[in-house]
């Protein structure tokens, strides 16, 4: 679910706040079962503790709601055995000689599904590895697993895949450049469409690489590398260092390319960095370090108490405690509620005290900690000051440090409205304001006794320039609005962000409680009231080198891509380019749209040397009104998904082979490769055939003026793939496994003589799809009367409305032309016939005129494709009276 609203409909949004602070901090918590002594001690570089920020993180999960994560973990002998200056001691312990990062890892996936079960958050994951290269399910499918879908039923299975790590310590090299790369690449193949992502990465090494640590450093930390493309596809990166205390190593780099501070890469960092220090240590890092707002946090003496204040219009409250230090055999936590009510939090338990449900989890070894959730009862008081405290400390250890975080409303989001909504984003008019909602679990918006305030400011897409619009906005009363007049230079596209910090109300002349500032973004594109109105972004998947993009424009205006344009921005490694080209694509030949009218802009993007990866950047759309004025350019922010349609490992083992056999060898090896790896994609689909006229103007699809594809869109004309052939609505669909180029594109021939797909592509006089060929179609003759056609459409199952739509508009657009160039074919092929026609005798002349031959396609010797005349008439290729490439017609001999 979006965070966007219209300001009287309020869409839930997703719960946040907790999420990735409780299900981090649980994942490294796991790693408690490191004894003090095995625990890494970082050099100096490290000392200053825990570094980054993931406030980024949270407000990406509040917009979106969904998560793709990759723990990936190291998988080097010294995790084992003690490695120092490239030697191996196998009679020394190494940094984790007990594999505690199986649990720890284990722990996370359990804190994950907990959090799902309550509706907040859906997580994609996949278990990786790394020593010299990375290693998953897309370089390795026999040892690494897929992608999966987190929930009840899969998550034994990430369990399973996570205890093989135990027995994965081989590796000789730390080459976290090449698995960072690996990991970038293979959040393409998550199968999200549009979802945050997080990239978990432990190591206990310095990087150590084959080709040299100078060499993998400069391709992780150069202007435009590894590290910069991760950040600026918006993956949050987590490094956690593990080492022992008697070998420490240099995290220096790793901490440079996670949470920044250091040279790697010039794109601002998203992220953060964890060094193993002590056991309790490590768990307050984590909860402190993930928190992504609304807590109040503080390091207390374990003797002194830490003390928040509620008040009546908050009911829900979430509290860690973790001793920092051992404070002893007997050392627990104590709840005091404001009427002096006191719960001992020991082991597990729920209970009742000062009209508030009190439930929580202890634990005491390997540290003291707790975690507990307060809930005020229907109609109950429970505002004054509450206390978190441990008792029944070791004497020696009052001066022990404790971590304390309360969570107060954790729920509480703001949303954005005004304008039109549209994915996610906001369309706005230069005279229209901005409406924020303070709204709850339940959408509803939520008034509370102490104050909220807002901090405004908008960072334009184009330029990176950050604006302040205003502090101190008051929404405790729920909702507010606000004129955006100072956002200049438009149209403007960008990012709005709302900073709300929250106090509750205090009691007794004492003050409230201040959280932390909570952080919601939505994207926003404002445009003068006479200008075309564009989308604040566009997003798009491509697995072959053209892909059309439609972008939504409302009007009035013109809109155009110009010639020659190219999308500007980050682009994985081995892409040199991205052309942007349309139809529309002058002043003259511009989409004109009216006043509210909406229309479609279609972009086709050719991509120069498809790779996986991800792309962010913009495209450059000119725009004018209506009467060609005011024409400006305006960057549309754009992000992408390329992704190569073929097995990536079947490649990589093919590439290897290449390198050590003759030259031509290789090269057959790629082609059986391609012709094995070519397949249809196994998502379902139905097949439309639908009856179309073509008067030479205009089309009618079975009598109307646009193809009805929703109707025949149903699971009873699912279209059945089996090996490289199929058959949908009477016409045979063969892929085409083989190519003289090894790297091109696999596709489908439609076996149908004349055929041609939607964007006109054909090998001879048949149509040429692209191997997903969902949400494709194609045209083919209808008989011998050239007016008569057919349209076959493969529209994806389960049916999406929007996916109709598109395909709809897109048959619309194309089909004419594409009409008219199969009806040129058929006029050729009378032609054709025509001229191969021998003349009549005089005698037979004289018996009376004869019947004219039509051109039949698929009929007997006569005429037509597979006869005696036409389209390879005579005798062909197959030694029969008909066919492609015989006597007569195309490809005659």
């Amino acid at each position: 679910m979006v965070n966007t609203l219209n300001f009287k409909t309020v869409d839930v949004p997703r719960l946040t706040r907790g999420v990735v602070a409780a299900t981090t901090a649980l994942f490294f918590g796991a790693l408690v079962s490191f004894a003090p002594g095995a625990m890494a001690q970082e050099p100096p570089v490290a000392e200053n503790g825990a570094s980054g920020s993931l406030s980024n993180l949270g407000a990406c999960i509040a917009d979106k709601g969904a998560l793709d994560v990759i723990i990936m973990i190291d998988e080097t002998e010294s995790l084992i055995h003690e490695a120092k200056d490239g030697v191996v001691n196998p009679d020394q312990p190494g940094a984790d000689a007990q594999h505690h990062r199986v649990p720890a890892a284990q722990s996370f996936v359990d804190e994950l599904l907990a959090k799902q079960s309550d509706g907040d958050l859906n997580t994609r994951i996949r278990v990786a590895g790394f020593g010299q290269t990375y290693k998953s399910g897309a370089t390795d499918p026999d040892n690494y697993g897929a992608w999966t879908e987190l929930n009840d039923s899969t998550a034994s299975g990430v369990q399973d895949e996570i205890s093989r790590f135990a027995d994965r310590t081989q590796e000789q090299y730390t080459n976290y450049a090449s698995a960072i790369e690996g990991a970038y690449q293979d959040f393409t193949r998550s199968g999200s469409e549009n979802s945050c992502r997080m990239l978990v990465t432990f190591t206990d090494g310095a990087l150590t690489a084959q080709e040299g640590a100078d060499v993998a450093e400069a391709a992780l930390c150069e202007p435009g590398g590894v590290t910069d493309r991760l950040r600026s596809a918006g993956i949050t990166h987590i490094g956690i260092g593990l080492s022992a205390p008697s070998n420490p190593s240099d995290f220096s780099l790793l901490r440079s390319t996670t949470a920044g501070g250091g040279t790697c890469g010039v794109e601002p960092a998203n992220g953060a960095f964890f060094p193993a220090d002590n056991v309790g240590g490590l768990f307050a890092a984590f909860r402190e370090a993930l928190a992504i707002g609304g807590e109040a946090i503080g390091e207390t003496r374990a003797g002194d108490p830490f003390s928040f204040t509620l008040d009546n219009s908050v009911n829900s409250v979430r509290f860690t405690a973790i001793a920092k230090d051992d404070l002893g055999a007997n050392a627990h936590l104590v709840l005091t509620a404001p009427n002096g009510e006191t719960v001992e939090l020991k082991d597990s338990g729920n209970t009742t005290a000062n009209n508030t449900e009190v439930s929580w989890e202890a634990e005491s070894s390997p540290v003291q900690m707790a975690d507990g959730i307060l809930n005020l009862q229907e109609g109950g008081d429970w505002k004054g000051v509450w206390q978190i405290q441990f008792q029944g400390i070791d004497p020696a250890a009052v001066d022990g440090r404790v971590f304390n975080s309360v969570e107060i409303q954790p729920d509480l989001q703001v949303v954005f409205g005004g304008g039109e909504s549209a994915d996610g984003s906001l369309n706005l008019r230069d005279d229209q304001q901005l409406n924020m909602q303070l709204v709850g679990r339940d959408g509803q918006p939520r008034v509370l006794e102490g104050s909220a305030l807002v901090d405004l400011g908008f960072t334009r897409a184009d330029t990176g320039e950050f604006t302040p619009l205003a502090q101190g906005l008051d929404i405790s009363g729920g909702d507010l609005s606000f004129p955006l007049d100072m956002i200049s230079q438009l149209p403007a596209i960008g990012t709005v962000e709302a900073r709300t910090t929250i106090t509750t109300a205090g009691v007794d002349s004492l003050p409230g409680t201040t959280l932390s500032p909570i952080l919601n973004t939505t994207r926003i594109a404002i445009t003068q009231r006479d200008m075309p109105q564009l989308p604040a972004s566009v997003r798009f998947a491509a697995d072959q080198d053209v892909v059309t993009v439609d972008i939504p424009v409302t009007g009035p205006g013109k809109v155009w891509v110009a010639p020659g344009t190219q999308l500007s921005g980050v682009l994985p490694d081995g892409v040199e380019g991205i052309a942007v080209s349309s139809t529309f694509d002058s002043p003259e030949n511009a989409l004109v749209l009216g006043l509210d009218e909406q229309g479609t802009l279609p972009a086709e993007l050719t991509v120069s040397d498809l790779r996986d990866g991800l792309v962010n950047g913009s495209v450059p759309l000119q725009i004018s009104n209506a009467e060609g004025a005011n024409e400006t350019s305006v960057d549309l922010p754009t992000e992408g998904t390329l992704s190569v349609p073929i097995n990536a490992s079947t490649f990589a083992a093919a590439f290897i082979l290449a390198l050590v056999l003759s030259l031509l060898i290789p090269l057959l090896i790629l082609y059986i490769v391609r012709f094995i790896s070519a397949k249809v994609p196994s998502a379902a689909m139905s097949a439309v055939r639908i009856p179309v006229d073509f008067s030479g103007e205009a089309l009618r699809y079975a009598g109307n003026t646009t193809p009805d594809l929703a109707a025949q869109t149903t699971a009873s004309k699912q279209v059945v793939v089996h090996g490289d052939s199929f058959n949908v609505e009477g016409h045979k669909l063969k892929v085409q496994r083989f190519h003289w180029h090894p790297f091109a594109s696999p596709s489908v021939i439609v076996q149908t003589d004349p055929s041609i797909s939607g964007d006109g592509k054909q090998v001879g006089t048949q149509a040429k799809l692209p191997l997903a060929v969902q949400g494709n179609w194609f045209l083919t003759a209808s008989g011998a009367d050239p007016s008569r056609m057919e349209l076959i459409a493969l529209t994806n199952l389960p049916r999406e409305q929007s996916q109709i739509d598109r395909m709809v508009a897109d048959i619309t657009s194309k089909a004419p032309d594409r009409a008219r160039e199969l009806q040129k074919l058929l006029d050729d092929a009378a032609t054709s016939q025509s001229a191969k026609t021998p003349p009549r005798a005089p005698e037979a002349a004289a018996q009376g005129s004869v019947d004219k031959q039509t051109p039949s396609f698929g009929s007997s010797p006569g005429g037509g494709f597979g006869s005696g005349g036409g389209f390879g008439s005579g005798s062909g290729s197959n030694d029969t009276n008909g066919g492609f490439g015989s006597g007569g017609g195309f490809g005659a001999r």
